[in-house]
């Protein structure tokens, strides 16, 4: 039997309910250890991440304001969940 959902966190629900394996992100074995990952990261997976907004509302101050908040927390975020998984020794 095979089991579909359209997102992580749906996966994530029925794995945690004990209904089978999943493709997570690397970075929810270091927050959820309960998790367990069986192979290591899929480098083809791996993908940069984006903070994009439309051209026509970049220049509004609510936005300016978010992406200058935003920016660097996902930067830091991202650096973390690097290091814990370098830490992890899943690499």
């Amino acid at each position: 039997m095979a089991l579909r959902v359209d997102n992580f966190g749906h996966a994530l629900t029925m794995v945690q309910a004990g209904l089978g394996i999943a493709l997570l992100p690397a970075f929810l074995e270091s927050r959820l250890p309960e998790l367990r990952a069986l192979t290591a990261p899929i480098d083809e997976l791996q993908t940069p991440l984006w903070l994009i907004t439309h051209p026509g509302s970049k220049d509004t101050m609510r936005i300016r304001v978010l992406l200058r908040a935003f920016g660097p927390a996902l930067a830091h975020a991202a650096q973390a969940a690097q290091a814990a998984q370098d830490a992890s020794g899943t690499d």
